[in-house]
């Protein structure tokens, strides 16, 4: 889809995604985390 896209644009597949990484608020992942592995461990069969 991204080739396409960038074909389309006529940049073709020679291209380079560069970003700055981003720094999470404290706790913020490990609840989101939290939050899944609780949704997980509530929806398998006992």
């Amino acid at each position: 889809m991204l080739d396409e896209f960038m074909q389309e644009l006529g940049i073709g597949n020679d291209y380079e995604i560069d970003f700055e990484p981003v720094k999470p608020r404290k706790d913020l992942v490990s609840d989101l985390v939290r939050s899944m592995r609780d949704e997980r461990r509530d929806s398998l069969p006992r």
